[in-house]
């Protein structure tokens, strides 16, 4: 029994080596778990604040990205070149977790079960049977274990810290519509790829130009037929460099304007000259683009009345209740009375038992499934759903065009997606400037 890919993806972005603590007039000193012939012995490549990491949890974290990427396609580079992109994200989330700690955040060992339990039933297994399973594969429970937590505290931390500060207004969405008709490119799709070479807010006239110079000498080689994915893996400072710096499927008004402006006028397979943002310098590759379509729905009207069973009424009466209500309609009873009189959805029964025109999939699925199989003015039999006891009439069916509706959310979602990203920026690279961090990947003398 092995753990299926969809979770074997989370637990690869979850194994991250626990962070060792030392004190600061530690860090350079060599650790020796052993010292037998034939054993190298480890050391530390990365002092984080307080903490170090260590060269087997560099090499442990990049055993599983490099699956991760085998796993998606991704070009993976050559071992040094990917042990510093992966250090640099081990870096990365000893930061945040080392900030969620000092903010008193914690996950409750119930939350983690549950959350271990998931994954367990995901994979056709159950939580007590978990260790064994790992045990398998060659993972650590209680080491697994921590890393869950730690995720589950990174999601909090990221609530906190850049999601709760995301606002998009109607407003927005308003501006971002017009924009994309304007720019005659408002149902068009772009699939988009990144290198980023990030600047320092401080770096000095020379330091740019030196950044700048590398940036043109990427761009010389990817137009010579330089494989754009395995480039970003190896070089680039963006969050998606080891997914080959794939931004997924946008819009143009999902980038933000110095890029846009740049994409909408390139064509398919293109790559873009270096461009100059407050983030750094990015070269862009368009790999394909798509037109949106019209989104049509088909909405049911209808209308229920529910009998919730409880210690005074049992299932078997909530049923038969139903069935009387059923055959009284029948015989030319007023669906609406009896709903007003008898239903238990407080919200429809003050509207005659109406739910108005419902879009697929806004009920549980016993509901839809039932619904969906009556004609028109057809009354149903009782069924059972997690809310109770219902009967359900089908009033009328319609095409609907939601493609506003759904270009709305979309645009919505979007701008949402961009403001998320530019925010969580800024706050890592806060992070990041607040904190001593020392690079020695090539020895204890070396900085980075």
């Amino acid at each position: 029994m092995s753990i299926k890919r969809s979770a074997l993806a989370f637990v690869a972005a979850a194994m991250l080596a626990a962070a060792v603590p030392v004190q600061a007039a530690q860090a350079d000193q060599q650790v020796t778990p052993t010292a037998k012939q034939g054993i190298l012995l480890d050391r530390i490549v990365a002092v984080v604040n307080d903490n170090v990491i260590l060269l087997s949890e560099l090499e442990q974290q990049t055993a599983l990205t490099r699956q991760e990427m085998a796993g998606r396609g991704t070009p993976i580079p050559p071992t040094d070149v990917l042990q510093r992109q992966v250090l640099q994200q081990m870096i990365s989330t000893r930061l945040q977790l080392e900030r969620a700690q000092r903010q008193g955040i914690r996950v409750p060992d119930d939350v983690v079960n549950q959350a271990l339990a998931r994954i367990a039933q995901q994979n056709g297994f159950s939580l007590s049977d978990m260790p064994n399973v790992l045990a398998s594969q060659g993972v650590d429970y209680n080491q697994f274990r921590q890393e869950i937590r730690d995720q589950l505290i990174l999601h909090r931390i990221h609530q906190q810290a850049v999601e709760k500060r995301v606002v998009v207004t109607p407003t927005e969405v308003d501006r971002y519509l017009v924009a994309q008709a304007k720019q005659g490119h408002g149902n068009t799709q772009y699939h988009v790829y990144q290198i980023l070479l990030r600047v320092p807010h401080d770096a000095s006239p020379a330091e740019v130009a030196k950044i700048h110079r590398k940036a043109e000498a990427i761009e010389k080689k990817l137009r010579a037929g330089t494989d754009f994915q395995a480039t970003a893996a190896a070089v680039s400072d963006g969050r998606q460099a080891l997914k080959g710096g794939d931004l997924g499927w946008l819009q143009g008004g999902d980038l933000p304007e110095s890029l846009a402006n740049t994409v909408l006028t390139m064509d398919e397979g293109g790559i873009s000259q270096p461009i100059r943002d407050a983030e750094g310098f990015h070269i862009i590759k368009v790999a394909g683009t798509r037109a949106e379509h019209k989104i049509i729905v088909t909405q049911t009207h209808a209308r229920h009345i529910l009998i919730k069973p409880n210690l005074l009424v049992s299932n078997t009466e909530a049923e038969q209740r139903l069935e009387d209500l059923r055959d009284k309609i029948e015989h030319g009873a007023s669906f609406t009375k009896l709903a007003k009189e008898y239903s238990d959805d407080d919200t429809s029964a003050a509207q005659g038992g109406d739910l108005g025109w419902l879009d697929p999939g806004v009920v549980v699925p016993q509901f839809q499934q039932v619904m969906d199989g009556l004609k028109p003015k057809q009354i149903s039999q009782p069924f059972e759903t997690p809310f109770g006891w219902h009967i359900v009439q089908v009033l009328g069916r319609r095409k609907q065009n939601q493609t506003d509706e759904t270009r709305r959310h979309k645009a919505f979602m979007a701008i949402r997606e961009r403001k998320l990203r530019e925010q969580t920026e800024r706050w890592l690279q806060q992070l990041r400037d607040e904190a001593y961090v020392s690079v020695r990947l090539d020895g204890p003398g070396s900085t980075g």
